[in-house]
């Protein structure tokens, strides 16, 4: 079955539904629009069962696949089992394959993919999941990819109150990025507040769409007082070869707690590479990690 959005909303679940009410190996449709947004499956104050759907956001200039909101003394917390959830966005727009919004998804084995994956970017910004206050949210298994992007591209990109959210071996790449000093980030948690967990991940900060100057690729960084991550296990890899690669980065006063991981800045040959950087008071704990930097370039500068 295939679901063909007639609204910039999409298949909307207003307040009320709950878990026993499922969308089952659907495909979803967002709408293509010219201007302004666009999302595929939008649920709001509700909590239903999304399983084996496969989302493909509508082309706008601020695409979203699945938009999750909860408002204040109401409660979104979808089950999502299996399933692909992408976006695309128009040339300088944004994509967001998954946007969390004081929501609490309980996601697990699904596929979530940025925007102009394959091929050339247009969005000038591509996240995989946008987590805004998605406390209490948890991701079990599958993978999250911050597609393709100009300027900036992230696998998750959190920011305000994420207690209680886990993620446990979930797979996060930053993706790929396309303009001169572009970034791109497996996972990057701005200014949050709370503790979430990263329990045996794999975080790898991307790569380039060609030929690029000046990038900087991070698999795994985080920023903030209050911003507290936790990285047991797993494998956290900068780039393979690259300009600026970094395995993990904690900054501004950021309380990183990192146990038992192994930490690659670069597996080929880079200019400026960085097993762990710990700046402006950034990092709580490290033990028991293998870090490695890389191998660095044979040049005297980078491009």
């Amino acid at each position: 079955t295939r679901i063909q959005d007639q609204d910039a909303d999409g298949l909307t679940f207003p307040a009320g539904i709950t878990v026993v009410t499922a969308l089952d190996g659907v495909t979803v449709d967002g709408q293509d629009v010219a201007a302004g947004g666009s999302t595929a499956i939008t649920v709001t104050n509700s909590s239903p069962s999304l399983i084996d759907v496969i989302v493909v956001g509508g082309t706008a200039a601020d695409a979203v696949g699945l938009r999750v909101t909860e408002t204040a003394g109401s409660t979104a917390a979808p089950t999502i089992l299996r399933g692909t959830y992408t976006a695309t966005a128009l040339s300088g727009g944004t994509a967001t394959a998954v946007r969390l919004e004081a929501s609490s998804p309980r996601i697990t084995d699904s596929t979530i993919g940025g925007g102009g994956v394959g091929g050339m970017a247009t969005a000038a910004t591509s996240y995989g999941i946008r987590c805004i206050d998605c406390a209490g949210t948890t991701m079990t298994n599958g993978s999250v990819n911050g597609g393709a992007a100009t300027t900036r591209a992230i696998g998750l990109y959190g920011t305000g109150d994420m207690t209680r959210v886990s993620f446990t071996s979930t797979s996060f790449q930053g993706g790929s990025t396309s303009a001169a000093a572009s970034r791109s980030s497996g996972v990057f948690l701005e200014s949050c507040s709370g503790s979430p967990d990263f329990v045996t991940t794999t975080t790898f900060g991307g790569s380039s769409i060609g030929s690029v100057a000046g990038t900087t690729r991070t698999a795994f960084e985080a920023e903030g007082a209050t911003c507290s991550p936790r990285l047991s296990g797993g494998r956290h890899m900068g780039c393979e070869v690259g300009v600026m690669c970094i395995g993990v980065a904690c900054r501004t006063a950021s309380p990183c707690t990192i146990l038992n991981a192994t930490i690659v800045g670069a597996t080929g040959s880079g200019y400026h590479i960085f097993g762990v950087r710990c700046l402006t008071g950034g990092c709580a704990s490290l033990a028991g990690n293998d870090v490695r930097a890389g191998t660095m370039s044979t040049t005297s500068a980078g491009p």
